[in-house]
């Protein structure tokens, strides 16, 4: 719901708007809204780009949650 999916940003609290650049969701749609209401797709680079070390993080997150009950085992 933060990222924009179901009401649009616009409507959003301050707060909450700024709360929303932390969901991954954000940027997709951001992204799909570039694309269709845009001439070139260039400016997609920064939304690639935030996606990636989104991708990243959940990873290393991920890989070092398995290494930690591999550890204990």
């Amino acid at each position: 719901m933060l990222g924009g999916c179901f009401w649009p940003i616009e409507i959003m609290s301050e707060f909450l708007r700024n709360l929303s650049l932390f969901n991954p969701i954000r940027w997709v749609l951001n992204g799909v809204d570039k694309v269709l209401y845009s001439d070139s797709v260039a400016g997609l680079s920064i939304n690639i780009g935030i996606l990636l070390l989104f991708s990243a993080a959940f990873f290393l997150l991920g890989s070092s949650k398995r290494v930690a009950q591999m550890a204990k085992k």
